[in-house]
């Protein structure tokens, strides 16, 4: 089966002064917002201010490591701090990060993540799950063992991802199951017992690994750059902004209808160059990101409807382009990719379904996405329909048989933006 397209992985940069000095300046707002994170971390990180992080006092303190990017609304719930306070209840490696949207329920039971895990937009990972901790990495041409969980996929409690592994999209793995290193999990694929880790799953290839050491560099470079522009002022990393510089993408605010614009009071976050066609901000739901910060820019036409918990995002030298009157519902992702000359578009009157997934693909007029469906790699004509719950992606049709769990509801108390 096909994967997401890679690029060669690029080479690290040394670690300018400027990122030493905002990882202090961090370290002073783990402690001051988020109490329970482990005693004497003094490791660079950088956590979106709209992210809610409940670590410490009356929940079990969290440990996270160098260079880990976390994203806008995403949720780390650390479960209550009685018993054994000591134990953390989140512990996040090295050149990890955690996305848009993302869920890591840790009230049932302690989550690890290791070194250089990905949880990508919309996936939700439960109490007592490990990822990228057990396995082994077999040698490679790409110098990078990572682990992987897609878009709106599900990690249920107790369950375990090795390392060099991964569970695209819109997939779940049940309670106690372990997908051992080497293997994947294809998208809309539901992981109910260890015998269908091994026959539900298709072998790791050398491009997975690529595109896996491709999104640990860009989120490395996510978690320096907005440190860094934090450090210049706090609502640098607030509302309708500007993304950081990096290798791969220059520093740009959003444009309505052409004019650069920046609202640091804005409730949700959108980031870089998304170049609205409409001269005033479209009417949203809430928790929403659109964040042209690595592919970009993203051309978007008039909004017909942007719900709760949406995500736009591009892989880096790609763009969006959608027409008008899109409508994006609850918890839904776009998602830029490589192939279509790099550009994954829609023509006018898009619907994408509830906690449906479209990425790297073209559409046009008048084309429906179903809920809970996975689109990639396809170039749908007008009036294309995909049933909701299904996966259509380069030849390949199957249903999707699982039930995602409602997203909850939880109050941000620590933000640090301006409201």
């Amino acid at each position: 089966m096909k994967h997401l397209n890679s690029a060669r992985e690029l080479p690290r940069k040394r670690v300018p002064v400027s990122r030493i000095l905002s990882a202090l300046l961090f370290v002073n707002l783990i402690f001051s917002t988020h109490s329970g994170a482990a005693p004497g971390v003094q490791e660079s990180h950088f956590i979106d201010p709209t992210a809610i992080v409940q670590c410490g006092a009356p929940y079990k303190p969290c440990s996270f490591g160098s260079d880990v990017y976390i994203g806008p609304f995403a949720i780390l719930m650390a479960g209550s701090g009685a018993g054994n306070k000591k134990t953390s209840g989140i512990t996040i490696g090295n050149d990890s990060d955690v996305q848009d949207n993302t869920v890591l329920d840790a009230t049932a039971g302690p989550i690890t993540l290791g070194e250089k895990v990905i949880i990508a937009h919309g996936a939700a990972v439960y109490g007592g799950a490990s990822i990228g901790v057990t396995g082994n990495c077999r040698p490679t041409t790409v110098m990078v063992c990572a682990s992987f969980v897609g878009f709106n996929s599900e990690i249920a409690e107790g369950a375990v991802v090795q390392r060099d592994a991964m569970v695209t999209h819109l997939a779940k793995v049940d309670a106690g199951v372990t997908i051992p290193s080497g293997r994947v999990v294809p998208p809309g694929v539901e992981i109910k017992t260890n015998a269908d880790a091994w026959k539900k799953t298709v072998k790791i290839t050398e491009a997975d690994r690529e595109f896996m050491a491709d999104v640990i560099h860009v989120n490395v470079a996510f978690a320096a750059g907005y440190a860094r522009l934090e450090n210049r002022g706090p609502s640098s990393v607030c509302g309708v902004n500007r993304n950081p510089e990096t290798d791969f993408a220059t520093s740009q605010l959003p444009t309505l209808a052409g004019v650069e614009t920046e609202d640091p009071r804005f409730r949700n976050r959108i980031i870089g160059r998304v170049a609205f066609s409409q001269a005033n901000m479209p009417a949203m739901g809430d928790h929403v990101s659109l964040r042209a910060d690595e592919g970009t820019p993203f051309s978007v036409g008039t909004i017909g409807s942007l719900r709760d918990f949406t995500t736009f995002h591009a892989l880096e030298h790609t763009q969006l382009r959608l027409g008008p009157g899109g409508e994006y519902g609850a918890g839904s992702v776009v998602h830029g990719g490589k192939d279509n000359n790099r550009i994954t578009s829609t023509g006018s009157r898009f619907k994408l379904g509830d906690n449906a997934v479209y990425y790297n693909s073209t559409a046009g007029d008048n084309c429906t996405i179903g809920e809970m469906s996975f689109v990639a790699n396809s170039n749908l004509p007008s009036g294309f329909t995909v049933q909701p719950k299904h996966v259509y992606m380069a030849g390949i049709v199957r249903t999707i048989d699982w039930e995602r769990r409602a997203r909850p509801t939880v109050k941000n108390d620590h933000e640090r933006c301006p409201r």
